[in-house]
């Protein structure tokens, strides 16, 4: 059996569609879908019981019910512990499985015996969708070993630091304590590295298993908040790669230092070309370059430290991209990260 578990809050306007990408698998095998209802405000449990209404498929779906909001890490928590499937699998509740999802998980699991995970692809939809990265130009089908499973998976172009699209072992994940911590800001990042951590084979399906929604209204408000929220994100994989020493960091301090040179003039000009410290997108983004540069002291990388001293050079200068120097500095800070690749 696979168990799907949704989470659900504020998801009125989605959960409908999710719900029907699950009923319409294409899977022959036993399915259950444990749906969590964390205390939504909204009318997404009345969409949930008007679904169930007229369903009559193969699909067991279950609902429980927090007393009251816990959030999405004890929510997926509250789903492991109620699911019975051999295979868990964890799906947003404002995003949409295609038809073959689980058909195609399941039949790579199959073909690799004793497999612990399966990463799938996946594309995203919506409100100014950027096309996220898949994997399935990654180079790789399946990592055996502690180490060689860490590589791929502390590779953001190998596997998105996710929860969601990966068929997870049951019995693996309980019996190593891969439960999400709860109120924890940039959970599955942090979740991707203890599972990095505990897995030890994992495999591809490299098909389009997962429809990502991209959610937005005012492009420019949400577009700060978006970069507000990576800037985050950076920060929590760097804390976590240090767990791992030099081999993790080094894929990372150079996922997250392409992050900020790329994006360095796009964030100025949504801030209004002001200094750094006057705007909080800039201060969390410059808050990374720091946790960069003492990261990257573990590193024999004299490009890539040079790149990050130019980096920090223009942040903490106070530098706007009216000065004279700036955009010389941003040129040969990617000059030189580009010589570190």
């Amino acid at each position: 059996m696979i168990s799907i578990i949704v989470p659900i809050y504020g998801v009125e306007a989605f959960i409908g569609d999710c719900l029907q990408s699950v009923a319409a698998q294409t899977y022959g095998g036993p399915v259950e879908c444990v749906l969590v209802d964390d205390c939504s405000t909204d009318g997404s449990m009345d969409a949930v019981r008007s679904f169930l209404a007229s369903y009559t498929g193969g699909v067991e779906f279950r609902v429980l019910r927090h007393e009251r909001n816990k959030g999405l890490s004890e929510a997926r928590n509250t789903g492991i512990r109620a699911a019975r499937g051999r295979w868990l699998y964890f799906l947003d509740s404002d995003d949409l499985l295609s038809a073959t999802a689980l058909q195609r998980l399941h039949a790579v699991a199959l073909s690799h015996p004793g497999v612990q995970m399966v990463v799938g692809n996946y594309e995203s939809f919506g409100d100014g969708a950027p096309g996220l990265p898949g994997i399935a130009d990654s180079g790789w089908d399946s990592a055996r070993g502690s180490k060689e499973v860490r590589r791929r998976l502390l590779d953001v172009a190998c596997a998105p630091f996710s929860a969601w699209n990966k068929l997870v072992d049951r019995r693996m994940l309980t019996d190593a304590g891969l439960y999400f911590k709860p109120r924890m800001l940039c959970e599955d990042v942090e979740w991707s590295f203890r599972m990095a951590e505990s897995t030890d084979y994992v495999a591809v399906c490299d098909a389009c298993t997962y429809r990502y929604r991209v959610r937005g209204n005012s492009i420019m408000t949400d577009a700060a908040k978006a970069d507000a929220r990576a800037a985050d994100i950076m920060l929590s994989v760097l804390r976590c790669a240090r767990r791992f020493g030099p081999p993790a960091l080094a894929w990372q301090i150079r996922w997250a230092l392409a992050q900020l040179i790329d994006l360095d003039t796009e964030l100025r000009w949504r801030a209004g070309d002001v200094a750094p410290a006057r705007s909080r997108t800039l201060r969390l983004w410059a808050a990374a370059v720091r946790a960069l540069w003492r990261s990257s002291r573990m590193l024999s990388q004299p490009m890539l430290w040079l790149s990050l001293l130019l980096l920090q050079l223009e942040i903490h200068s106070g530098m706007t991209m009216s000065s004279r120097l700036f955009f010389p500095v941003h040129r040969a800070s990617k000059m030189f990260y580009n010589l570190a690749k």
